[in-house]
């Protein structure tokens, strides 16, 4: 988040809000890949973590809501933006932590490798959805055209 969330005010400052969330969405997708595909070795978790894409995303998300709405209702769509930012957080936390406890080694409480493939490609499948969703949401991917929404609102 430290690195890539000034990357990605600058790139979306330039060509848009939509082209970075996109992208977060893409590369989450490939991090939670490589986490479910080697997971049992050390340089796939930092792989993987290195291009799962949250700072990215929630630099993306934030201006592009704030660009989607009107002055008058910026403090309102941010605000729902993080309350539902915390709410997913909280959520995939949770329905990934059952995930991985729902496979456990027989006879034992302990979780089974085959837990957290199934997190991580579960993870992997949401964020496919979210690029999805990216995608049919407000904005251009095209830079030089209308890379932003124009601020909305009912007057």
């Amino acid at each position: 988040m430290l690195f890539a969330s000034p990357l990605a005010g600058r790139l979306g400052a330039a060509i848009g809000w939509k082209p970075p969330l996109v992208l977060a969405c893409l590369t989450g997708v490939a991090g939670f890949a490589v986490y479910a595909a080697g997971h049992d070795s050390e340089w796939a978790m930092y792989a993987g973590s290195g291009v799962l894409g949250v700072g990215f995303a929630f630099a993306a998300l934030a201006n592009l809501v704030v660009s989607a709405v009107a002055p008058g209702q910026v403090g309102q769509a941010t605000g729902i933006n993080t309350a539902m930012r915390t709410i997913g957080g909280s959520l995939g936390a949770q329905i990934g932590a059952s995930i991985v406890a729902s496979e456990t080694i027989a006879n034992t409480r302990v979780p089974a490798e085959s837990g957290y493939t199934t997190a991580f490609v579960m993870s992997a499948a949401a964020l496919g959805l979210a690029t999805a969703a990216a995608l049919a949401g407000p904005g251009s991917l095209r830079p030089g055209k209308a890379t932003t929404p124009p601020r909305g609102g009912g007057r």
